[in-house]
């Protein structure tokens, strides 16, 4: 199954004017890194990224989705990571084959993954705006953190907006331990970074070089092409708002 999509991701992208890296190997799986300069004269950076809970499938159909249909606007650069959890993605189980979480090992990195990971994204332009898909089996509906200057929190609001129209937005005012309203995390003042033990991939790149980051959760629950469509609309409805944004 992982490898199926793999290849899937790979060829589509190839086919859509990414370049393809392969920056590592793990359990037998390749892991992939896709990027594309954009046609606009200092294009800003997207940095998209997937599939690093392996039981989260929505998302990587989404990136697939996107590239199938070539959705991504050319007026940007991107970065993409596709499936950092391959291993994972096989069994259906969050951790990889090593039942490590993934996305708790960015601080003190011992995974292969993310080692190889934060070593490709060095060789990459830095991100103006990054974007983490996600799922959540508790969630009530989609939701989203944000990290970031408070001012773009119009553009998280817009997010929200355009996904209602496919699926619920989660209007709890506790979300995973956080403070929400209306389905936006803002976790600026909630904690400091340098008291974790464990950093996200959010958190890393956050704390790696300050920009717009989005991380979105759509509720596992759902049919699945609801999920699908709900990321792909959160991603494409990010990227024209920051467009349109004074950045």
């Amino acid at each position: 199954m992982a490898l199926e999509i793999i290849e899937e991701l790979k060829q589509t992208a190839s086919e859509t004017g990414f370049k393809v890296d392969s920056f590592a190997e793990v359990s037998q799986y390749p892991l992939l890194g896709f990027s594309r300069l954009g046609s606009a004269s200092q294009s800003p950076v997207v940095l998209l990224s997937t599939g690093i809970h392996g039981d989260e499938i929505a998302p990587v159909e989404a990136i697939l989705k996107l590239l199938k249909l070539d959705l991504l606007d050319k007026r940007f650069s991107w970065i993409v990571a596709p499936l950092l959890n391959p291993s994972g993605f096989e069994r259906g189980t969050r951790e990889n084959q090593q039942n490590q979480d993934l996305n708790r090992d960015f601080r003190n990195t011992t995974s292969n993954e993310i080692a190889s990971y934060k070593n490709w994204l060095n060789d990459q332009p830095t991100p103006d705006l990054s974007l983490n898909l996600h799922e959540d089996w508790e969630a009530k509906g989609f939701y989203l953190y944000m990290i970031g200057n408070s001012k773009h929190i119009p553009i998280g609001r817009e997010i929200l907006n355009t996904v209602s129209s496919i699926i619920a937005i989660d209007q709890s005012s506790e979300i995973d331990g956080h403070i929400a309203g209306n389905g936006l995390i803002f976790p600026r003042d909630q904690f400091d970074p340098k008291d974790l033990e464990e950093w996200p991939e959010a958190v890393y790149l956050a704390e790696k070089h300050p920009h717009l980051h989005f991380t979105f959760e759509t509720p596992s629950a759902l049919p699945l092409n609801d999920r699908v469509e709900a990321q792909v609309s959160a991603v494409l409805s990010a990227v024209s708002h920051f467009g349109a944004s004074d950045k």
